[in-house]
């Protein structure tokens, strides 16, 4: 019954493809015929689709190998049908209005909306309404807060539930006080990168095979062990966190001479390596603004490290909410692109069709901190969340930080219609993550301090 019932969806939604294909051109009513047919492929796949995972995962397949195995497409293209028929009637307003310009196809249409969305948000953004009770606030019914020893509670979890794991661990040498016990305390970098790694190896069983692990990091220097009191180390000053560690907390030092950059990002992406992680992509977060150092004999440290790792190829990838808006919709190919147009290298006048969408997010990304007013010392920024949820995640998908905090991975989440699993050692944190998701709103404010929607680095 349920395998009459996946090739009855498939070939109700290879059906529609093909009638699409069929009817492609560049006339306007023939680019909006075909493009009805895909955005009807779409619903569909929507309509079905929690029984469709739900069937997949009796037998250990995922959906985007299904899609490329039943619809001979990936599942982003899917969800680009599903998005042109959720906005359905915009699109064929503005493709009416547009005519005959050359352009056609499912990415073209997906450009007109996403215009007229941009659009509607800046407007929006620009009336600044503010009234609280015309904002709902979330479900937290969505979110599972956990607290407890990451390692111990991630055995609990249901294997390959998991599409997305967003999490930042305590960096090391410990610059605040988590609680007085947990990762970061370790005496050395090497069993610092142990303990998360043999984290991140429980994490992998419980990560979908098409999902994806990001990490934020930060780096350290080495320093003069000892132990700490506010006497001993009055000299560099104390914030509020220090002041709450006990009187002989250890100072770790490091494994090089003073003044060492220790390179713990790179260490760590090069241990989860050896562990069979495959990594994917090195972001480096530009903080703009960061906190001041009263060094005088280098640079101030201004970025951290997000690493993107995946189990094996095939895993979910969705570029297109981070494109960036292309100045111009051609590029001149000529002998810098002989490879795409190989019969034309001797050419310098061929023109090439940008994807409409824009091109690719960079690899630098700029993103303000903007502060956070709770107890909890080390939170990253929102919008460093969305950034990476909405690329990994698809449709009501299952997103965990298994150091979480104040919760800030938990709430994007949620403002992005997913669920969360959210895990802490310290109770204090896990209750002020229930407090601060309780009060949130339920769609993602965009972040005030930072560039919109976002900038280059460097062009």
């Amino acid at each position: 019954m349920a395998q009459g019932f996946m090739m009855r969806i498939a070939a109700d939604v290879r059906r529609e493809i093909a009638a699409a294909v069929r009817l492609d051109g560049q006339l306007t009513d023939r680019d909006i015929a075909a493009r009805r047919h895909e955005a009807a492929g779409g619903r569909l796949w929507a309509k079905q689709r929690e029984r469709i995972q739900r069937e997949l995962e009796k037998i250990g397949a995922s959906e985007s190998e299904w899609c490329k195995r039943e619809l001979d497409c990936d599942i982003t293209t899917m969800r680009r049908r599903v998005q042109l028929a959720k906005h359905w009637n915009e699109y064929e307003r503005k493709r009416r209005e547009e005519g005959c310009n050359g352009q056609f196809g499912l990415i073209y249409g997906l450009s007109l909306i996403r215009t007229e969305a941009t659009t509607h948000a800046t407007n929006a953004q620009a009336m600044r309404i503010r009234s609280v009770s015309a904002v709902p606030t979330l479900d937290i019914s969505k979110c599972q807060f956990i607290t407890g020893d990451a390692l111990a509670e991630l055995t609990k979890l249901k294997p390959k539930s998991v599409s997305c794991i967003l999490t930042s661990p305590p960096y090391w040498p410990i610059k605040c006080a988590y609680g007085g016990q947990g990762i970061g305390l370790e005496a050395t970098p090497a069993e610092y990168i142990a303990d998360i790694v043999s984290v991140m190896n429980e994490a992998r069983r419980v990560m979908k095979d098409d999902g994806t692990l990001w990490i934020v990091v930060g780096d350290s220097y080495s320093q003069s062990a000892g132990a700490w009191t506010p006497f001993t180390h009055s000299r560099k000053g104390h914030g509020p966190q220090k002041q709450k560690m006990a009187d002989g907390t250890v100072i770790q030092g490091g494994d090089r001479p003073t003044g060492n950059l220790l390179m713990i990002p790179a260490r760590l992406a090069i241990a989860l390596q050896d562990d069979d992680w495959i990594l994917r992509q090195a972001i480096v977060w530009d903080k703009v603004w960061a906190q001041p150092e009263s060094v005088k004999n280098r640079a101030t440290q201004t970025y951290e490290m997000i690493f993107m790792f995946v189990k094996k190829s095939g895993y979910f990838y969705d570029q297109d909410p981070l494109r960036i808006p292309s100045p111009s919709k051609h590029f001149r190919a000529g002998n810098r692109k002989s490879g795409v147009v190989r019969r034309d290298a001797n050419r310098t006048d061929l023109r090439v069709q940008n994807n409409p969408l824009g091109h690719n997010a960079p690899s630098v990304w700029q993103i303000r901190h903007g502060g956070y007013p709770g107890e909890h010392p080390a939170t990253f920024p929102p919008e460093l969340a969305r950034r990476i949820i909405v690329t990994a995640c698809d449709t009501n998908s299952l997103v965990l930080d298994p150091f979480g905090g104040a919760g800030t991975t938990a709430m994007v989440a949620l403002q992005h219609g997913h669920r969360a699993t959210t895990i802490d050692l310290n109770g204090e944190y896990t209750q002020e993550a229930i407090e601060r998701l309780s009060k949130a709103p339920a769609i993602c404010e965009a972040n005030e301090d930072a560039p919109a929607p976002m900038e280059l680095a460097a062009e």
